[in-house]
């Protein structure tokens, strides 16, 4: 793998750069990226390194280095797009195990956390080779880490704000403290290797907005060398692509996303008219809008007009992350809030075309603001949700003789028994997103989700809900 990673790297990076080797070679990401399915921790761990030092080399310029990834993700099959997902959460992880360490390491009550420190020690060999070795070896790094320098060093190292250079001289100080005879050398370096964040830092992911909004609007340079060995089927692929990769780096590296650059780009793309394009904006904004007040006050109030417009009239996704983007903004019980909620509430009917996200919403806010909900729980949950949503049926009864499957695609759903779901999804967020005991009103709720489990999705028992539609109930 390693040399198949180098040949890679050589063919495409540099003075020794071929155009039409790299374009002859243009399969190997993905079937690299397939070997972390080996489910051993030494071809995991390859694998990581392949993707750092040869696909996408951490020596590269900003520009340079994120163009290179965009174009290896855009081709990537959907294995390997998921083995990449996988790499980023196992470094997430990793690095949240070892910065736990060396704060259970260190505090001023290190020595009552030793049940804690084992744990983090074991769950961290758990990802390395020679499970049990690590852990011996992990030991004597916790007594390391007492020198004051040493865990500086490694705070910087797995510490995704300083930016990738710092981490990259700080992953080497490190390598140089430890010593080259020490014999915890290869137990730090394989450490590190996973979790010092080396793949984007903010500059990189400023230039990777850039890539991917030329991408959208159709202004990608033709000319560019990286571009033509990497033949995608038009920008507009490309630029929905790039969304993704974007979003797949929001769910891991969220504080590199909070600058006024980004919001700025952000805001933009949830004003496009590919509803694609927006829903990739929205799960982004939910996972990083909660620096826009430390950025940019002002860029909130440009924000909410967009955000409240989704969550009334978009479609049901798109209402769930709106809202769950304007609870990351402001507060719950902010103006934002009340205004969506009171269009919401006068437009709940059976005759609202948009009931499906008036349902998807009002469960959101159930869940996000429930002290704003309680003002018309009584309507929605007692007068709409059960009276007139659940204990209807409005099908016409259905012939037992007639044989049909136990389950359905869900484009072949009905609109009653997706309102219905919804309606059920809006009791389970309700009751989630109480913030005391209210039992009275609770257990009502409960037993009807009881008999809906019960009668396995047909309330009413009158034979009306056909069997794969009342499956998709219970």
């Amino acid at each position: 793998m390693m040399c198949l990673g180098k040949l890679y790297k050589k063919v495409t990076t540099g003075s020794s750069a071929n155009k039409t080797a790299a374009k002859k070679l243009s399969w190997v990401p993905s079937k690299l990226l397939h070997c972390y399915y080996f489910n051993t921790p030494e071809n995991r761990l390859c694998v990581e390194r392949i993707l750092i030092g040869c696909l996408v080399p951490v020596s590269l310029d900003a520009d340079q280095k994120m163009k290179r990834l965009l174009h290896i993700y855009c081709k990537l099959d959907d294995a390997a797009v998921s083995a990449f997902h996988g790499i980023l959460t196992c470094q997430q992880r990793v690095r949240s195990d070892l910065a736990d360490l060396i704060e259970l390491s260190t505090g001023k009550e290190a020595q009552d956390n030793e049940t804690l420190v084992l744990s983090k020690i074991i769950s961290l060999a758990r990802a390395f080779p020679d499970a049990f070795k690590f852990q011996e070896n992990l030991k004597k790094l916790r007594e390391m880490i007492q020198e004051p320098t040493l865990r500086e060093l490694l705070k910087t190292c797995i510490n995704p704000d300083v930016g990738c250079s710092k981490v990259f001289k700080a992953v080497s100080d490190v390598v140089l403290k430890v010593g080259s005879k020490n014999p915890i050398l290869e137990t730090v370096k394989a450490l590190l290797d996973r979790a010092a964040p080396l793949l984007v830092d903010e500059q990189c992911i400023k230039e990777l907005f850039k890539l991917v909004k030329d991408a959208v609007e159709g202004l990608s340079d033709d000319e560019d060398d990286e571009y033509e060995w990497h033949e995608s089927s038009g920008s507009s692929p490309v630029g929905k692509t790039g969304l993704a990769l974007l979003l797949s780096l929001a769910g891991v590296f969220p504080s590199q996303f909070q600058n006024d650059d980004t919001y700025q780009q952000l805001l933009v793309f949830l004003k496009n008219k590919d509803q694609e394009i927006v829903d990739h904006s929205l799960k982004m904004l939910a996972l990083t809008g909660d620096g826009i007040e430390k950025v940019n006050k002002s860029l909130a109030n440009y924000y909410h007009p967009v955000l409240s417009k989704l969550a009334v009239k978009g479609t049901p996704c798109q209402a769930k992350h709106s809202l769950r983007s304007i609870a990351k903004i402001s507060t719950p019980s902010s103006q934002p809030f009340d205004r969506v909620f009171a269009n919401l509430v006068s437009s709940l009917s059976l005759d609202c075309p948009l009931l499906l996200t008036t349902l998807t919403a009002l469960g959101e806010i159930a869940l996000l603001a429930p002290t704003l909900f309680e003002t018309q729980r009584p309507a929605i949950v007692r007068d709409f949700v059960v009276k007139e949503l659940l204990m209807k049926d409005r099908g016409e009864a259905v012939n037992s003789n007639e044989s049909e499957g136990a389950w359905c695609e869900d484009r072949d759903v009905t609109q009653e028994t997706q309102a219905k779901i919804k309606g059920i999804r809006l009791l389970v967020k309700w009751l989630r997103g109480r913030e005391a005991n209210h039992k009275p009103s609770a257990q009502p709720v409960l037993r009807l989700l009881d008999s809906v489990l019960a009668h396995k999705g047909d309330l009413q028992q009158q034979g009306c809900v056909r069997y794969i539609l009342a499956s998709k109930m219970h």
